[in-house]
């Protein structure tokens, strides 16, 4: 499943969108991610420079132009996002740089929020095996994002090969 399957198996012809919260507001959180995320409604950004953080905004507004941007809350530090907001989200990308990863995914889970990670996913085995273990008592959705082969480029490219387009492989 993915985070953006995180609603459940059922989807109510009314879905509410999923409220989520984007970690990290540098190229792949603001310029790539943060569009994909206001398919949903995103509340939050968070990124400890103010530089970034605008850019996120701007490229909410671009996405978003009939959208209120004053009324995505910002931050500098993740844990005071999850302190203020830990009960009004339902999920959370994170952007961070690699070595920041897991701490903000670990408490995303913590909160029962769901997580959608940027590889790499941690900086340690025994990182990955808490946030497996946090996951799967919390029962939350988590993803880590591998966009190397997943995007529709690749995809288009395997359809093309699986249909025998070039012939035999």
């Amino acid at each position: 499943l993915s985070v953006a399957g995180a609603r459940g198996q059922v989807a109510a012809p009314t879905k509410k969108p999923l409220r989520v919260a984007v970690i990290g507001c540098g190229d792949r959180g603001a310029r790539q991610l943060l569009p994909e995320c206001c398919k949903e409604r995103v509340v939050a950004v968070v990124d400890p420079d103010p530089k970034r953080i605008e850019a996120a905004l701007e490229q909410y507004r671009k996405t978003l132009p009939s959208a209120d941007a004053g009324a995505v809350r910002t931050f500098a530090d993740s844990r005071k996002l999850f302190d203020v907001m830990g009960k009004e989200l339902d999920a959370v990308v994170i952007a961070t740089p690699n070595h920041q990863h897991a701490p903000p995914a670990l408490l995303a889970m913590r909160h029962g929020i769901h997580a959608y990670v940027e590889k790499p996913l941690t900086h340690t085995i025994a990182e990955a095996r808490l946030l497996r273990d946090v996951a799967k008592t919390r029962g939350v959705v988590t993803q880590m994002g591998n966009q190397g082969h997943s995007n529709e480029g690749c995809r288009r490219l395997c359809e093309y090969l699986w249909a025998g387009a070039i012939g035999q492989v």
